[in-house]
């Protein structure tokens, strides 16, 4: 049985990886639905702040 300090540790870490994929998955669902509307293959789409899922930035490259 874990104290409950080691319980603590072992729940944040968990909620740190729950964060982790459902922000990979909100960054790659807009990607793709960006590119379906057409945005240029450049686009990337980044996390705003790990602490908030689902808050996203979008880069393109644009050319002159």
């Amino acid at each position: 049985m874990l104290s409950p300090p080691a319980l603590r540790a072992a729940i944040q870490g968990e909620r740190l990886i729950m964060n982790k994929t459902l922000n990979a998955l909100v960054c790659r669902h807009a990607r793709n639905l960006l590119l379906a509307q057409g945005w240029p293959e450049e686009t990337d789409v980044d996390q705003r702040n790990p602490n908030y899922p689902g808050w996203i930035s979008i880069y393109v490259r644009l050319d002159a």
